[in-house]
């Protein structure tokens, strides 16, 4: 009597998961190579002839595992590359891209490319190089107004207006001298400002006893950095009854 072997269900699941783990270790041994392959160098192209596989296969394959290839770099003649400088040159000079690519014969999306080619971005040229020489520019215009009105830098001048009273009492001292006392007035906001805060009695202005005030070294010459100073308010008073004396006396 011949022996007959019977299949069972549990042989044929059994095959299956024989071959699943032999295609899963081949699959592992083939990612493993294509990681070894891009370290040394070999590109992608040359990787999908080697394993049979489609481009974007093994470009999957380097992402899952977490490898890049590198692209060769191809031999570009120096002309090309010459146009390339010249182009990244006007783009960083202020040149939109459609400005380039009239220059240049070429389309709008095709100078981009180049220029990504060089490392410039839209940051690096075009209508943001513009408006950042129109805003230096601005601002140097600001700042030569404001240096040439109060004496100052517009960031000096700002930080007096968030303090808010030094404006304040600088026109009011000036409009008193000006116009009541009949002194001549040569400073700037920011000298003024200079003399009181170097004096370390700026907290002590005032007309009252023990105050401070702004007088000067020459009682005939206007208010200026040179002639004037900040001293005891005692002191001015004395100076202005002598001066109302002489003035008597001349008369």
């Amino acid at each position: 009597m011949s022996d007959f072997i019977i299949e069972g269900p549990f042989d044929r699941i059994e095959a299956q998961l024989v071959e699943r783990l032999r295609k899963r270790r081949q699959k592992l041994r083939r990612n493993a190579a294509i990681g070894e392959l891009a370290k040394l160098g070999t590109t992608v192209g040359e990787c999908a002839d080697i394993f049979g596989m489609s481009r974007v296969g093994v470009y999957q394959i380097a992402r899952t595992i977490g490898v890049r290839f590198e692209r060769k770099k191809r031999d570009i003649p120096p002309e090309i590359n010459a146009r390339a400088e010249r182009m990244a040159a006007l783009y960083a000079g202020g040149k939109t891209l459609e400005e380039v690519a009239a220059t240049f014969g070429l389309s709008r999306e095709r100078v981009r490319q180049i220029l990504k080619r060089h490392g410039l971005t839209a940051k690096d040229g075009g209508q943001h190089k513009r408006a950042e020489r129109a805003k230096v520019q601005r601002e140097s215009e600001r700042n030569a107004r404001t240096l040439r009105k109060k004496g100052c830098s517009w960031e000096q001048y700002c930080h007096l207006r968030k303090l808010g009273w030094p404006l304040r009492a600088y026109q009011a001292q000036r409009r008193n001298a000006r116009d009541v006392q009949r002194i001549g007035w040569d400073l700037t906001l920011w000298q003024w400002w200079c003399i009181w805060r170097d004096s370390g009695h700026i907290k002590d202005r005032g007309r009252g006893k023990g105050n401070y005030g702004l007088l000067r070294r020459d009682p005939d010459g206007p208010h200026s950095s040179k002639n004037s100073y900040v001293g005891p308010i005692s002191e001015a008073i004395r100076a202005g009854v002598m001066r109302r004396a002489e003035r008597e006396a001349a008369e």
